[in-house]
């Protein structure tokens, strides 16, 4: 679509590469999507299939020059204020009008925004998303909402209230379904059920990044260390504490 509309592109610097390296970011992401998926626990075939879902669309896309970042704190044209807010994507950013919240994928009206880990690209995660939310909770003065998708946000510190009870709801299942040594693909089943084709992907990475938040904060260990010592890309096995 670039070729009809030459407008300046501004990004989070954090998300300019997204833009301006895109192909040099889809090898080292699918490289690293490639590793958790077997650290998961899924079968060389299904991980090779699943790939070639995630690289799919990758293609279509070419990189373009970036012309501005975009950074909080800094001025704007016309006073826009400027609020990172990492978690769904490195450089998520919402953006305030006045009294109109622009909330892009961060805070949506009824979707819970997907998960993916840190561990995979640097910046995302569930602690990073939580965090992000606090901050836009924390606001003043925002009056509307307006998500990338989704009707209007008439409360937005009520839908962030929604959205982290959410999350807290669905950390207490993992840590339930790892009462016994659980892998990342065991975990992902448990929780989302059958799915089929990208939604696998998603449901594994959204298992993933919950693992990932309750495993840095010390509430799920590994239960096979000598099977992770032992070799290259083990399959962990979680349980809780």
């Amino acid at each position: 679509m670039r070729q009809f509309c030459q407008a300046p592109i501004g990004v989070h610097v954090l998300d300019r590469r997204v833009l301006s390296n895109h192909e040099e970011r889809v090898i080292f992401a699918a490289r690293r999507l490639d590793i958790f998926l077997e650290r998961a626990g899924v079968s060389d075939d299904h991980r090779d299939e699943l790939m070639q879902v995630y690289l799919f669309s990758k293609n279509y896309y070419r990189s373009v020059p970036v012309q501005f970042c975009l950074e909080e704190g800094t001025p704007t044209v016309g006073g826009i204020r400027v609020y990172h807010v990492p978690g769904h994507c490195p450089g998520q950013v919402c953006l305030q009008v006045d009294d109109v919240l622009f909330t892009a994928d961060h805070v949506l009206a009824k979707t819970t925004t997907h998960q993916a880990l840190e561990s995979i690209t640097n910046n995302m995660g569930l602690g990073h998303y939580l965090a992000s939310l606090t901050k836009i909770e924390k606001l003043a003065g925002v009056r509307l909402g307006l998500g990338g998708h989704e009707a209007p946000i008439a409360d937005v510190a009520g839908r962030i209230r929604a959205i982290k009870q959410a999350h807290d709801e669905r950390l207490n299942k993992v840590l339930d379904i790892c009462r016994e040594p659980k892998s990342t693909a065991d975990v992902s089943r448990d929780l989302f059920g059958k799915v089929e084709s990208y939604h696998v992907l998603l449901a594994l990475e959204e298992a993933g990044a919950h693992i990932e938040y309750l495993y840095q904060r010390g509430e799920l260990v590994a239960a096979n260390l000598d099977e992770i010592a032992g070799q290259r890309h083990p399959v962990v096995q979680y349980v809780r504490v």
